[in-house]
């Protein structure tokens, strides 16, 4: 019987956690005051260590044990390949029974839901930003460089020209021929700096 008790910070007491685990019958618990978001658990890592088939590993809560979801299916199931019996007080899971071998699957299908939404996402992303970068590169290519080039040596910012134009700035300076953007540098460099009013005394 092994258990483990962490708080967040220096300033919760360990105490209500120690007093359910010697209860519960555990023989030594490892005890941490340390963030969930911590990378580095030396006594969970400790433990982990010792821990040996047959086994039982007895928690407060499940989420002492990990960072987030993902984390707690891999501890949880590693515990379960290892042979080590997993028990959580509050919220009274113990993997050695069915609803506890139940719980396993429920977090595997979360886990996997998850993995499966990030996937879609960041595959919907990808399409977005080729679509919009498509739109962009054909606006470049048939846009008619001359009339951009007047409208801009006459004073038209790039951001109201792109504005004016439902494009971005980024694809109205990639339209931007070399000559054009040195013209616009000497416009620039011409245009007289403004002044401080002087002060009528």
């Amino acid at each position: 019987m092994l258990g483990y008790a962490r708080v967040s910070t220096r300033d919760h007491n360990l105490g209500l956690q120690i007093e359910a685990l010697e209860r519960f019958g555990c023989r030594h618990i490892f005890q941490e005051k340390l963030s969930a978001t911590s990378k580095k658990r030396p006594e969970l890592a400790k433990l982990w260590r010792e821990l040996r088939p047959k086994d039982t590993l007895a928690v407060w809560r499940l989420d002492r044990l990990a960072r987030n979801a993902r984390e707690m299916l891999n501890r949880v199931q590693e515990l379960d390949d290892r042979g080590v019996r997993l028990v959580s007080l509050t919220e009274s899971i113990d993997t050695a029974t069915a609803p506890g071998k139940l719980m396993l699957a429920v977090l595997a299908a979360m886990a996997q839901f998850e993995r499966d939404l990030t996937s879609e996402r960041t595959a919907a992303g990808i399409r977005r930003l080729q679509a919009a970068g498509k739109a962009q590169d054909a606006w470049t290519k048939k846009f008619d460089r001359e009339k951009m080039a007047k409208a801009l040596l006459k004073g038209e910012t790039a951001d109201e020209f792109a504005a004016r134009h439902g494009v971005t700035r980024a694809a109205v300076y990639k339209a931007m021929s070399p000559e054009l953007r040195r013209k616009l540098l000497a416009l620039r460099e011409k245009k007289p700096k403004r002044r401080g009013r002087k002060l009528k005394r």
